[in-house]
């Protein structure tokens, strides 16, 4: 994406339709956006914790960190790769799958209409 000065003023209103969302994840949910991120990732396929960092551009420590979190709250599991001893794949827990199923039951009230509107624009570009 090219940004111009002048589209990177215009950032605010994007930036506030995100802030949005998290507080109405964290609030409907108790998960962050990057752990909901995570859930919709491994929703779809189980995942080592490298390449689950990879798809959702964090860094090793943030990912580290996240996993921990989810571990915790026993919304993944981590289990021994059978083809490489060094890495663990993490896949969703029956809590897990559950609250990724409360995601997509409560998309539309985390994206009202007047956050979409600010992020249209974005998506086209």
């Amino acid at each position: 994406m090219n940004l111009t000065f002048h589209r990177l003023c215009d950032l605010k209103p994007l930036l506030v339709a995100v802030y949005e969302i998290e507080a109405r994840v964290k609030k409907e949910t108790g998960l962050s956006v990057n752990e909901a991120m995570a859930l919709c990732s491994l929703q779809n396929q189980d995942r080592n914790q490298l390449d689950l960092g990879i798809e959702l551009h964090l860094g090793a420590t943030r990912t580290s960190r996240l996993v921990s979190s989810l571990l915790e709250k026993s919304i993944v599991q981590s289990t021994p790769d059978p083809t490489d001893r060094r890495k663990n794949i993490l896949s969703l827990t029956p809590v897990g799958t559950e609250l990724a199923q409360r995601l997509k039951y409560l998309e539309p009230k985390l994206f009202p209409m007047t956050v979409i509107k600010e992020v249209e624009p974005w998506l086209s570009t």
